[in-house]
This record gives structure tokens, sequence and C-alpha cells, in this order.
């Protein structure tokens, strides 16, 4: 398991935490965290580093944020919220600072939808709270169901913590979508995910595996070292830049979903 010995940790004044979304289908985002303790191996939000400042390494540092402002009301009225897009809002620190909660409590009352990204099974701590929002569905992530390849790429939390988790939020009346990502080609067993999870799931999401800038090599390397017959069907994709594979993937999980009435959205981006 993850050891958080090494962790540089500190606080971060913003003067506000709720910023304009970059991405269309939301219209803010509220990252509570700077930094994530957790480094997946793929993770694209460590490019928040050239930003920060850190001289840390990504997963080696964690701002707590503070801010003085309140949440307007008027402003979220209406708007699509999302929970996080670049850390991981239930990190270990959470327990401590409670940036997420809070955050949550201040939303309560005020008439907007939230999705909740996260891995952790801390979410639960919060279902008084969750039960209290007028719209919100909480995405629990998942690359695969093998707990060996998991930690081994994510360094994060078990698989086990995470099933456990959709389900008893699923029990308490809370919407929930499991994010099938990132799909590593001939590795994650999407289909296998599903059937463990579609009776704790209100819809799916499925993403490629992205690789860009300094993750190509490093994913190039772990699967050269741990899954070499594999390694021709990467440098197809990544290097020579050809989606035919995630093309008939995607169309194989298009088809599936309709089938087994099951709502997806499907995004593909190399």
């Amino acid at each position: 398991m993850k050891s958080y010995e090494n962790i540089v940790v500190k606080t971060q004044e913003v003067a506000s935490i709720i910023q304009p979304s970059k991405q269309e289908e939301f219209d803010f985002v509220i990252n509570p965290y700077t930094g994530c303790p957790n480094p997946c191996k793929y993770c694209y939000a460590s490019f928040m580093r050239r930003f920060s400042r850190h001289s840390e390494q990504w997963g080696d540092f964690v701002d707590v944020k503070i801010w003085k402002g309140n949440f307007d009301a008027n402003k979220l009225g209406g708007k699509r919220i999302l929970i996080s897009s670049v850390t991981e809002p239930y990190n270990f620190y959470e327990k401590t600072y409670k940036v997420t909660q809070n955050i949550l409590k201040k939303l309560v009352g005020i008439d907007c939808s939230i999705v909740i990204n996260t891995k952790s099974g801390l979410i639960t701590r919060d279902l008084p709270i969750l039960k209290k929002l007028k719209d919100v569905i909480v995405s629990i992530s998942f690359c695969t169901l093998d707990e060996k390849i998991a930690q081994g790429l994510e360094e994060s939390y078990s698989v086990k913590e995470r099933l456990q988790a959709l389900k008893k939020l699923h029990e308490n009346g809370i919407k929930t979508c499991v994010n099938v990502a990132p799909i590593f080609p001939e590795i994650t067993d999407w289909r296998a995910i599903v059937e463990k999870t579609r009776d704790f799931a209100d819809e799916y999401t499925f993403e490629s595996l992205t690789l860009r800038n300094e993750f190509k090599p490093a994913i190039l390397n772990y699967i050269w070292a741990n899954h070499k017959d594999l390694y021709a069907i990467y440098y197809e994709i990544y290097k020579e830049n050809r989606s035919s594979y995630f093309d008939k993937l995607f169309d194989q999980i298009n088809v599936f979903c309709e089938e087994e009435g099951i709502k997806a959205n499907i995004s593909i981006k190399l």
C-alpha cells in the first residue's frame, strides 16, 4: 500500500475555490486540493506541476486549499459543477482537513447539478451530506478488476474498496457512474467491469488510454516490462498514432451497451 510519510503537505490560500470549467459539459470545476498523493502512472493531471511551481514530483505533494469567499447561490444556480478534474477529492489528507466535505456542505440547498470524480471509498463518509444535495452523481473509476495490475498502475485505492463504495452509494440512493478508464488495450477487461458493477451503476463512461508528453515513454516502458507480448499493439497505437484499435473496440462497447440497455458515454483520445 501507498506510504504517505514523505508527502509534502502545505496550505494554499486561494481567492475562490470555484473556477470556470474548460470542459463543455460543465460550467464550473472545484478542485479541493492541488496535487495528489497517489501518482497514477497514466495521470494526465500531472501537468499541473508546471503551474503550481512545485519542485517535488507529481505524487509527492499536496496543497490543501483554504478560501475565504462564500459560495454564490445565484452564480451556481442551474449550473453543472465538477468535483474534481485534476486531483483526488477524497485523498488520504481529506480525513484530516475535510476540504471536500466542507465544500459539499456549502452546496446543500443550491439548485445545481454536481458530479464527483473519485477512486476513494472515503466518499461514503459524506453520505448524510450527499443525500441532501438536489442533483449529484458519483463517478468511480476502474481500469481493471485485477488488484495487482491496479496497484502497479495506480498505487492508489484497492479495487475492493471502490466496489464496496459503489455498492454502498447505490444502496443509499446516490446516483453512480462507473468510469471504465483509462482503457488499457488488451489489459482492461471492460466487459468484466460492467458485469461486476452493473447492479450498482446508473450509467457508464468509457475512455481510451491517453498518452502524451512524458506519459508515453513511461507507459510504453511499463508495457515492455510487464506485458511484452502486447508491446506491438501499444507501439502501433501510440507511436504510429493509429486509432483503429479503439475505433473497433468502442463500436463493440456501443453495440453491447445498446443491446443491454446501458446508458453510456464513450470517448477516444489518444
